[in-house]
């Protein structure tokens, strides 16, 4: 008998019939048992194995150092974790997520190498690479996101420093502004030392004199920022012309420091943020930053992941650029008549 007389005796449909003796999903259990009974009376085999890939398991590690760095980066981890989830779903695979600490991660891990993984996702915004040598005995397929262990084999997707930071400066000097602060964070996070680094050699690179009183520490909340760059606005009478902060949230307390001053933005004093996060928006004037992917980071990290899954033994450090977003917060210093054009690139 054919699978269309077959279908027609059923009741249904030649391509459910299909459906069934492909062993294939998409038809309901009570009409799969009455169309395997026909089929199997008639002479045909359901086929056993099943044509879909079984779902394969990804642990998503959020490593936290202070315990507050997520509360205070705004949607961050939010947009990169997105990336990655819908990439794992459409690669077949299911993301459980778990928190851990210094003092937690080595049983985590111990435990993962124990358990039916397939590779793990490690966030590292507060990691501090030092502690690296945790990873060595880690069998399952790795990859670290939002930082990068320089003295270890282990792939990573984070954000690209020195050409994003140069951006950031060189806009501030074709805009004529030759004096650049930096705020920086009080907290240790993967990305500040490249960071801080990146600013040092953008100075360099555009012919700048850095001065230590410029480089301004700040709390990684706005509140506490902006209370900590109100007793530096206090305090200081010799302000740059413009300042590069290390982040968003930290240049969101300054700008709102700079509101309750008598100094005025951009007109007195030029900022630049970095991250591209919600808090850019909140804020009047709206500001001036480096768009990160986040989105993006978070599908590379996935796909990294599945291609050594797949057998790929290459290690990567996949960096990410970011993109100048220019809105109200920078313009020409009111000491420069109009930005002097340099050969610095």
């Amino acid at each position: 008998m054919k699978l269309k007389e077959i279908a027609a005796l059923a009741g249904v449909s030649p391509a459910t019939v299909s459906l069934v003796l492909n062993n294939r999903v998409g038809v309901n259990e009570r009409t799969r048992a009455q169309v395997a009974k026909l089929l199997s009376e008639h002479g045909y085999s359901i086929r056993h194995e099943t044509t879909l890939p079984a779902k394969r398991n990804i642990l998503y590690i959020r490593f936290r150092g202070s315990g507050h760095l997520f509360e205070s980066v705004d949607d961050f981890y939010e947009k990169i974790f997105d990336g990655a989830d819908s990439t794992a779903k459409k690669l077949g695979y299911n993301i459980n997520v778990t928190n851990t600490n210094l003092t937690s991660l080595p049983h985590l891990l111990d435990e993962a190498n124990q358990q039916s993984l397939d590779g793990i996702i490690f966030f590292a915004s507060e990691f501090d690479p030092i502690h690296a040598d945790l990873f060595s005995a880690t069998r399952i397929p790795t990859v670290v996101v939002d930082s990068r262990f320089p003295e270890h084999s282990i792939n990573s997707v984070t954000v690209e420093s020195t050409f994003s930071v140069y951006q950031a400066l060189r806009h501030l000097y074709d805009l004529g502004h030759r004096r650049i602060g930096f705020l920086t964070a009080n907290e240790a996070t993967g990305a500040l030392p490249e960071r801080q680094n990146a600013f040092y050699h953008s100075q360099q690179k555009l012919g700048l004199e850095l001065r230590p009183e410029d480089i301004i520490t700040l709390p990684i909340f706005v509140d506490p920022a902006c209370r900590a760059f109100s007793r530096y606005l206090e305090q200081t009478t010799d302000l740059p012309t413009a300042f590069f902060a290390y982040n968003d949230i930290i240049a969101a307390g300054a700008l709102k420091a700079l509101s309750f001053s008598s100094l005025r933005v951009p007109q007195d004093l030029s900022i630049v943020g970095f991250d591209d996060s919600l808090v850019c928006s909140l804020f009047s004037p709206a500001l001036t930053t480096m768009r990160i992917p986040k989105q993006k980071i978070g599908e590379l990290a996935v796909k990294r992941l599945d291609e050594i899954i797949n057998g790929d033994t290459t290690v990567l450090v996949s960096l990410v650029a970011s993109e100048l977003i220019v809105r109200d917060t920078t313009a020409p210093p009111r000491t420069s008549q109009s930005p002097t054009f340099s050969t610095h690139a």
